[in-house]
């Protein structure tokens, strides 16, 4: 075989461009490609984000690169879908986008597989269910200046039809939901139907005005009311304390014996001082 010579092999940022051109045609498709670090791959890949028209769609496994995750933020405010899912150990790494995207109400998943059980070791896009993108580079800053790396930029909708079929069902595997149809052909048309409909997860907060921000209570949930407060009226008097009625001028007694006559008989008199007159009337005598 033939001899390598070490004087020519070169790593990393030592090396130089060697490819004439980066487009070629593959089975009568359009296909490029770019090597890390000379070429900028995650660079590339950016600005394919910028332009996409419908939806941006991906699995990945390392994704730290800053400028890539705010054109995906871009995207998404600008009306387009973007969703995708980051493998369980570096999605959760402090340096990851996930930690840009969700709060910025971007669709995005943790793979299910816990760390050490399964690895989403993919490095998949799909844009507007024409253009596919794949590789080695994770969506990195070493794999921008650093890395040996390549990635492989397909114009192919037979492709990406497979390619999108494969982020959807990775997508639904960490609890997602894509509508019915979403990465499969229209019937009668040769195009990979648009995952535009993909339903944004829940926000973590919500507004409260000027206030701030408040947490979000979990769906079905209800503010507790607060007990009845029971007003209660004063009670009513079983019985009333009745005044003497005063007797009129022709009844006015010129002496106190005239008061025990049967005729002035319990005039001036309370209710109880009647019932004892009464009582005493019929004790014998």
């Amino acid at each position: 075989g033939v001899t390598p010579n070490p004087a020519s092999a070169k790593f990393h940022e030592d090396k130089t461009d060697r490819l004439s051109t980066h487009e070629f045609t593959v089975n009568g498709s359009r296909a490029r490609l770019y090597f890390a670090p000379q070429d900028r791959v995650v660079d590339t890949i950016t600005a394919l984000v910028n332009q996409a028209q419908r939806e941006v769609g991906f699995a990945i496994n390392a994704f730290t690169f800053d400028n890539l995750g705010a054109a995906m933020i871009g995207r998404f405010n600008g009306g387009k879908m973007v969703f995708g899912t980051f493998d369980n150990a570096s999605g959760m790494d402090s340096a990851s986008e996930y930690w840009r995207l969700r709060p910025a109400h971007v669709p995005v998943k943790i793979d299910s597989f816990p760390y050490g059980n399964g690895t989403v070791h993919e490095k998949i896009m799909v844009i507007d269910s024409t253009i596919t993108v794949t590789g080695s580079a994770n969506w990195s800053a070493n794999a921008d200046y650093n890395n040996d790396e390549n990635t492989l930029i397909l114009y192919d909708t037979t492709i990406a039809r497979r390619f999108i079929t494969e982020i959807v069902t990775r997508y639904i595997e960490a609890g997602g939901h894509i509508p019915a149809g979403c990465g499969r052909t229209r019937p009668g048309r040769n195009e990979a139907a648009s995952c535009a409909h993909v339903s944004p997860p829940q926000p973590l907060l919500t507004p409260r005005g000027d206030s701030g921000l408040r947490r979000r209570r979990p769906r079905g949930h209800t503010r507790p009311r607060p007990p009845r407060r029971l007003s209660r009226a004063p009670a009513r008097l079983s019985h009333r304390v009745r005044r003497p009625r005063p007797l009129s001028r022709t009844q006015t007694p010129t002496d106190d014996s005239d008061m025990n006559t049967p005729a002035n008989a319990g005039r001036g008199q309370t209710r109880s001082e009647r019932a004892e007159t009464r009582v005493q009337r019929c004790r014998p005598g």
